[in-house]
């Protein structure tokens, strides 16, 4: 493992960033707890932000409306989650976390959807992936970490649920109309940075859905990551982009 640290800079502030790489030709999920750590630390300071602006978010435990859309994550995160979180919980949480992630596959498997949902990142038609996110949203399918209306998995939870925050009551995102959610928008968005760097790396387009990453039947092959310093360099590179 190599430590780094270095300052960045977003809007008038400046944050510090810590975290560990791991050695060369790691595989790509063992990237992500640095992305974890980096986005976190930028989303907090993007949050900080926000509230000075007015915009105070009203998501909290207990309020996991948001856990039953459908949510894009990078191939590696989807990695990290398979080969990483879900086996070290603890035995009875990990039997729940399965049991869940079964019945979600059996009900898209009935709504005759699960193959579009895997071939959802290919499709350039906009308004069709919308229509699926939507069709995906009206089944109800809880995310199979959620217990209680809480993630179970709050601390290495994926990027794109860190940035998914609003300012307007909760029990608007659980009925949803038009206008009726007002989301809070962060400044900066590592959840899209890093899916155009596991893009970059891997030649596909970058992302999956999250619940296609859980329910699909047995784990990709996993790539190595040859240069962690220069991957990281390059996400980096991509959060300036934002």
């Amino acid at each position: 493992m190599g430590a780094f640290r270095f300052n960045l800079r977003l809007g008038n502030d400046e944050v510090e960033i810590r975290g560990d790489l791991p050695e060369r030709e790691a595989p790509a999920s063992e990237m992500v707890p640095a992305y974890l750590g980096i986005g976190e630390v930028l989303l907090k300071a993007s949050g900080n932000a926000s509230g000075e602006e007015g915009q105070v978010p009203s998501c909290g435990p207990g309020c996991g409306a948001c856990c039953r859309q459908l949510v894009p994550i990078s191939r590696s995160e989807a990695a990290y989650l398979r080969r990483t979180v879900i086996p070290e919980l603890e035995d009875a949480h990990r039997r729940r976390v399965a049991a869940r992630i079964a019945e979600a596959k059996e009900k898209l498997e009935a709504a005759g959807i699960a193959g579009d949902l895997g071939a959802l990142p290919s499709e350039p038609d906009r308004v069709k992936r919308q229509n699926l996110g939507l069709r995906y949203f009206f089944l109800g399918i809880a995310c199979p970490f959620l217990e209680e209306d809480s993630c179970s998995i709050h601390p290495r939870r994926p990027l794109a649920c860190r940035e998914y925050l609003v300012s307007s009551p909760p029990a608007c995102c659980a009925a949803p109309t038009a206008g009726s959610i007002v989301p809070i928008v962060p400044k900066v968005k590592p959840s899209a940075a890093l899916i155009r760097t596991d893009r970059h790396t891997t030649g596909t387009e970058g992302w999956t859905p999250m619940i296609t990453a859980l329910t699909s039947t047995g784990i990709p092959e996993e790539r190595q990551v040859t240069d962690p310093e220069a991957e990281l360099g390059f996400f980096l590179s991509q959060l300036g982009r934002e």
